[in-house]
Order: structure tokens, then sequence, then C-alpha cells
């Protein structure tokens, strides 16, 4: 099973423990690239699908990596909508 597959089974449990890195790659994966506004962005960042436009904004967790179960849900919802897992 490769670490695409591993991380979109990870999302789809919904279990807590799925991180903003493991957005980042699943993300990258999926064609999207992480796009921050320099210093001023401070949390905030937006994921771009260069081809279709599409667009993901979410804030990084901070203290910790973990994203919330809402967060989870949103980030599913959204890519099985776009037919993209």
């Amino acid at each position: 099973m490769s670490t695409k597959e591993k991380l979109i089974n990870k999302l789809k449990s919904g279990a807590l423990g799925f991180t903003i890195d493991d957005t980042e790659v699943l993300l990258g994966y999926l064609g999207f690239y992480a796009d921050q506004k320099g210093r001023t962005s401070g949390s905030r960042i937006k994921f771009c699908d260069p081809v279709t436009g599409r667009k993901i904004l979410m804030h990084r967790q901070h203290p910790g990596k973990e994203l919330k179960r809402y967060q989870i849900r949103e980030r599913m919802t959204f890519l099985e909508g776009e037919n993209l897992i």
C-alpha cells in the first residue's frame, strides 16, 4: 500500500491523529501546492490546484499539529465532492 493510499485511509477513518503535515503530503499527491503569503499569513495556509483553480483554506494547528474532527470532516467532504478520493 502506497503512502497516498495510507493517508487516504487514515483520513477516511476519521480517527484523530491526522496532522497538518499529513494534509500537505496528501494534497501534494493530489496536485495541490501550499501557498503562504510570507510572514503576514500567520497560521493561515492555502492549498491551490494550478490545473483547476480549486482552493482549500485552513489554519495550521498550534501548539499541536493534529487536526480537529470538524477539519478532518471538511477535508474529506471536499475531496470526495471533487472526486479526488
